[in-house]
């Protein structure tokens, strides 16, 4: 995580946003794409009922979850999403989602047993500089606090 840059973030974010709807379609889950506000809201996928932030997994077991984003607050504090969706694309599409809000409340309680981690610093497209800051923790860790789901599919 630590030595990504911005742009193939932003393609694995994409495949991981496809694997995530691409299971969707398999289900016969009806949905859209979210429009440029809701996107700066943290959603990138609706359905009728609900609204999603897909992350692209890097580790298998484990979550990332993102304490700033340059000067902002991170996504665990800004989503406006109903769930966050991690897709782990490693032959098989393995998706793990986990409600925002059960996410943040137990998060909080436990992100201190947790290393913070820094991105490397990045240059922005305006010209300014930002370093985002994450924890990694392992799903096993989150179970028996929060609901778990899991679906799979065919890369």
């Amino acid at each position: 995580m630590a030595n990504t840059s911005y742009a193939s973030d932003f393609k694995l974010g994409a495949l991981a946003v496809k694997g995530f709807t691409d299971t969707m379609d398999a289900l016969g889950i009806p949905w859209t794409n979210a429009n440029m506000a809701e996107q700066h809201n943290g959603i990138d996928i609706k359905t009728k009922k609900y609204c999603y932030e897909v992350k692209y997994q890097k580790y298998e077991k484990s979550i990332v979850v993102e304490e700033k984003d340059g000067l902002r607050e991170g996504w665990i504090y800004s989503t406006k999403a109903d769930y966050i969706v991690y897709v782990h694309l490693n032959g098989t599409i393995q998706t793990t989602m986990l409600k925002v809000q059960e996410l943040r409340d137990i998060y909080n309680k436990i992100k201190k047993n947790y290393k913070l981690q820094f991105n490397k610093k990045t240059d922005g497209e305006r010209g300014d500089v930002w370093q985002g800051s994450f924890r990694i923790i392992p799903i096993n860790d989150l179970i028996g606090y929060l609901s778990v789901y899991k679906l799979g599919g065919k890369k």
